[in-house]
């Protein structure tokens, strides 16, 4: 049975997600594993944007930008042996998140 690097060496691999060089609008980046709609071993990032900090005109490639150097960076599927999956979101949506339904 195959197990994924990343799912085998969890230290090791957020050790590794925590060392990557992201821009200043980019909050914070947190990696979950899990497995994708196929069932393949996955990494599914939520990665928080200051407010305002990207034109809405620039936000696609700017995403697509951070993604590109994420998986740059970190190799997901090659090296860990997971498929990796973005959620972008802003500061605000996510403070919104937290808030509970009743607030």
């Amino acid at each position: 049975m195959y197990i994924a690097r990343a799912i085998a060496q969890q230290s090791v691999f957020f050790a590794a997600v925590s060392r990557i060089m992201l821009p200043p609008q980019v909050v914070s980046l947190t990696p979950m594993l899990g497995t994708d709609g196929n069932g393949n071993d996955a990494v599914f990032f939520r990665v928080v944007l200051a407010d305002n900090s990207v034109p809405r005109n620039q936000l696609l490639a700017f995403t697509r930008q951070i993604s590109a150097s994420i998986i740059a960076q970190l190799n997901p599927n090659e090296e860990w042996g997971v498929w990796p999956y973005f959620d972008f979101i802003t500061q605000s949506e996510e403070a919104r998140n937290k808030q509970p339904i009743w607030a």
